[in-house]
């Protein structure tokens, strides 16, 4: 994904969720079922208003682009206490580039 849409895709996910973002990271690769992944590292678990907003924003920002971007929201204590140990989150960061940080 090109510099301008990263910086779009960023900026939807700031307005989703009110600018309450720790980090935003692209991690892993290319695959079947998506052209990029993301976490977002928020400072607490969002509630299920602010998780539809960001699913809004992102449908929205793949609609217009015509892109299969995958997003999941990952609270920043749980992210640090289970990253040795989880997969999924060793794989974040073991692969991630962190895009956007406060």
């Amino acid at each position: 994904m090109d510099n301008r849409r990263t910086e779009e895709l960023i900026g939807c996910i700031l307005t989703a969720l009110h600018g309450k973002v720790c980090r935003i990271i692209q991690y892993g690769s290319s695959s079947a079922h998506s052209e990029a992944e993301f976490a977002v590292l928020t400072p607490y678990k969002i509630s299920t208003d602010e998780v539809t907003r960001l699913s809004d924003a992102v449908t929205e920002f793949n609609r217009k682009h015509e892109k299969s971007i995958s997003v999941v929201d990952i609270d920043l204590d749980s992210f640090l206490k289970w990253k040795e140990s989880t997969p999924f989150y060793q794989e974040i960061d073991r692969t991630g580039v962190v895009l956007w940080s406060e």
